[in-house]
């Protein structure tokens, strides 16, 4: 049998299918579909992970069986094993982990499925795809379909963190989400959704709202994992950060009852409703007509709040008009009672 004799399965091949070697005509060039020249050096490795690819793409067509999974990742382990360029050898790992996803056997408890040997591949082999294409600068996990497959690496980080939670605790499952979410600081906008809803449940449990709630605007803000999404899946996650973002908003407002100036300002903990909420405790409400013009500002102010925050416009004229005089008058009076 003849041997096909192109640069893509050369030992010279460089990432970015850049040749690399000094004495051919092409060296330092891209690499054309069927290139080849005088100093071809076959690389066995690329018939693996062509052989993966095929055998990968034949089992998407015919279906899943745990014999062809099975003989998937063994072309891209003895591929990987045998050598190749950083960025074919990063895709092959990627592909790797897909495989062994396929294998995890999704019947037991969480914390059986996370103990086995395949589930923790998955997440290996995945991880060092991430690593090796922040590392690369391919762009890998910026092509949409690529970003989409993400989601399989997402769901297994989730169920990992939440055995750490059973195992060891809240505090260790926090370290874990964080230290696993900024892997993906690399990427325009983060791919892992469930991650960021589930600590973002966390902190909101811990009482960290302002953690909460920029991890739920991280998902609301996020770009497209899965712009098809025919299960739904990513709309549903959206919309419960969405909600979830929405109680955290509304308790806060109830809890500063600084409703004007929250709205304004989208959030209680800037210094400026901390001012105003220090200027009605401990002045204001000292009397009895502050008492009295209090209550008469909570009976008014959730509408006004309301409408406030539907319009830019409106913030900025309340903000102008209402709450900097506020503030200004805070401050003296807070001044004045400090020297008394």
């Amino acid at each position: 049998m003849t041997k096909v004799i192109k640069c893509s399965r050369c030992k010279h091949k460089l990432p970015k299918k850049i040749c690399g070697f000094s004495q051919s005509p092409y060296f330092n060039e891209k690499i054309q579909p069927t290139g080849s020249c005088d100093f071809f050096l076959e690389n066995p490795a690329q018939d693996h992970f062509s052989e993966g690819l095929k055998k990968g793409f034949k089992t998407t067509l015919e279906g899943t069986t745990q014999e062809n999974v099975t003989e998937v990742v063994r072309q891209f382990e003895t591929a990987i094993e045998l050598g190749l360029p950083h960025d074919d050898e990063m895709e092959a790992r990627f592909f790797l982990g897909e495989g062994y996803a396929d294998l995890v056997n999704s019947e037991p408890t969480i914390e059986e499925m996370v103990a086995t040997r395949e589930f923790s591949e998955t997440i290996n082999q995945m991880e060092k795809a991430v690593l090796m294409d922040a590392e690369g600068a391919y762009g890998y996990f910026l092509e949409p379909l690529n970003r989409t497959r993400l989601k399989i690496l997402d769901h297994c980080y989730t169920m990992m963190a939440r055995s750490i939670r059973e195992k060891e605790g809240i505090h260790a499952a926090i370290t874990y989400l964080k230290q696993k979410l900024q892997l993906f600081d690399y990427l325009k906008s983060s791919p892992m959704l469930y991650m960021l809803l589930d600590l973002g449940a966390i902190y909101a449990e811990q009482d960290e709202r302002e953690l909460a709630r920029e991890s739920f605007k991280k998902i609301i803000d996020a770009d497209p994992v899965d712009p098809v999404d025919k299960t739904g899946d990513e709309t549903k996650t959206r919309k419960r950060a969405e909600n979830n973002l929405e109680v955290l908003e509304s308790r806060d407002a109830k809890e500063s009852k600084c409703l004007i100036a929250t709205a304004v300002y989208c959030t209680p903990y800037v210094p400026e409703v901390k001012l105003l909420k220090e200027f009605r405790d401990k002045l204001i409400l000292s009397n009895v007509l502050g008492q009295l013009a209090i209550a008469i500002y909570y009976h008014f102010s959730p509408s006004v709040a309301r409408f406030i925050k539907r319009s830019e416009i409106a913030k900025l004229l309340a903000r102008l008009i209402i709450v900097r005089p506020a503030l200004s008058i805070a401050r003296i009076c807070l001044s004045c009672s400090k020297k008394r």
